[in-house]
């Protein structure tokens, strides 16, 4: 009896320091890293409040991303992310060079959609409006390819992008990035409500049936600090009427252990998964 209970506290103690190493190792490579959102992705954790503030307070330090009170985000001026892996021009269109009034002989082509269109994760020269232009280049055409693509982006955000930007630049051809899955973001109002890890915390417009027409929804007047406190209190907020994904859980309540980033994985690994709009592509495929 005496040497179980010997041995069942040495097992407690070898426990106890195996949690007290990997919440070390965890915590040392938050700090050192600045990972949260990807570290919360990759354990699938329900995001807290000390999470949304990491995220939300880079709204305002974005390298590459800002709030626009027409389309919800946009691409900032001047722009430039992970080492020039996305380099924007003066307004805020990805591009390394301006573009000056169109000349008549010039052939010029806008590139609307998401990050397809923008081409994530791959240098402008393996973009899709490079390659277009230099090909049509190619075969002779003097030409001028303008790629205001946006990551993120629903069909609604990229025609109004069109509509308050690209029709400035006197283009010839529009070419628009369809994508089957934009259906549903055009449903979406509050991008964690879409997707719960997304690097865009942000609020978008969204077309809403009133008096036999259509109508933007106001999102104007939104700015960083709304945006800090929203997901704390999205369901009470005057945009929940419009929201289509409403079964993420956006937030969970902070406890005296909820320091403790060991505590988080297990209880996400422990509770229900949330009910996603993946699942509801599935279902509603045809």
């Amino acid at each position: 009896m005496k040497y179980l209970v010997k041995k069942t506290f040495y097992l407690i103690y070898l426990f106890s320091i195996c949690l007290i190493l990997l919440e070390s190792i965890f915590q040392l490579y938050i700090y050192f890293s600045g990972d949260v959102r990807g570290f919360y992705t990759f354990f699938e954790i329900q995001p807290d409040e000390k999470y949304w503030n990491d995220v939300t307070s880079n709204i305002e330090n974005s390298e590459y991303f800002v709030l626009d009170e027409n389309l919800g985000w946009a691409i900032k001026k001047n722009g430039l992310f992970r080492d020039s892996l996305y380099v924007s021009n003066s307004v805020g269109i990805r591009s390394n060079k301006e573009f000056a009034l169109k000349k008549d002989s010039t052939l010029r082509i806008g590139l609307f959609g998401d990050s397809f269109i923008h081409s994530d994760d791959v240098y402008f020269e393996e973009s899709l409006a490079y390659h277009l232009e230099s090909n049509l280049l190619e075969y002779g055409f003097a030409v001028e390819v303008l790629n205001f693509g946006v990551s993120g982006y629903d069909m609604t955000q990229a025609y109004l992008r069109y509509e308050n930007m690209g029709q400035n630049y006197d283009l010839d051809i529009v070419l628009f990035g369809f994508q089957i899955e934009n259906f549903w973001r055009n449903l979406n109002v509050y991008r964690p409500n879409y997707y719960l890890y997304t690097g865009f915390p942000f609020v978008k417009p969204k077309l809403y049936h009133h008096n036999d027409s259509l109508k933007y929804i106001d999102i104007s007047g939104i700015d960083p600090d709304y945006l800090k406190k929203l997901p704390l209190n999205f369901e009470s907020s005057r945009l929940s009427q419009f929201e289509y994904f409403t079964d993420t859980k956006l937030i969970v309540k902070n406890n005296f252990v909820s320091w403790s980033y060991v505590n988080k994985i297990i209880v996400s690994m422990l509770s229900e998964p949330n009910y996603t709009h993946g699942q509801r592509i599935e279902e509603n495929t045809e």
